[in-house]
């Protein structure tokens, strides 16, 4: 009875350690440019700073307004920084005769936002992203003043409380975003 006893615990404990080590599931922003016939300024992207909640390479859940957790088996593929970084370089560089602008950032927030606590809300989840920036002339100190100076910020909701739909929609809110970055440094530059 004993014998059985431990090859049952031990069967049992086999299967425990099988679950926890799921593999882990990798991801990256959609890095297909939006909009590909899109004018205005050209805009270098220097470096995006990453807020400390964001630095780990789980894909980050705000669960409510003072609770946040990370996928369990969920991650960036790459620094989040970097993967954000290229997705706005397939964005905004582009070829133009209009002086060059060169865009550095930090960003706050980029995940999933839980809307089970919001009132009016049409999904379980949501995509948020906010990003701040600031846009200067190429050849200026990245000490001197910006020309601009300004936070964006994108929520929409997923189609489903997964990793997956809502990568999805991080990356649409990165396009928003930066098509949003294109227009204001266009303004700049009349």
């Amino acid at each position: 009875m004993k014998r059985i006893q431990l090859i049952a615990g031990t069967l049992l404990l086999c299967f425990l350690a099988g679950c926890a080590s799921a593999p882990a599931k990798y991801y990256s922003l959609d890095m297909r440019p939006s909009r590909p016939d899109a004018t205005g300024p050209a805009i270098e992207v220097d470096h995006i700073s990453i807020a400390d909640t964001l630095a780990s390479k789980n894909i980050y859940i705000q669960k409510s307004p003072t609770q946040i957790e990370y996928y369990a088996v969920d991650q960036w593929a790459a620094d989040l920084g970097e993967i954000l970084e290229d997705k706005l370089r397939v964005e905004l560089e582009r070829d133009s005769a209009q002086p060059t602008l060169v865009l550095q950032g930090t960003l706050e927030r980029f995940g999933q936002q839980d809307t089970a606590w919001k009132k009016d809300t049409v999904s379980e989840a949501a995509a948020m992203v906010r990003l701040r920036v600031e846009l200067r002339p190429k050849d200026a100190s990245r000490y001197s003043e910006p020309l601009l100076k300004k936070a964006y910020v994108c929520e929409a909701p997923a189609a489903e409380p997964t990793a997956a739909s809502v990568v999805e929609m991080l990356s649409r809110c990165v396009e928003s975003i930066a098509a949003k970055i294109q227009s204001d440094a266009a303004e700049l530059q009349e």
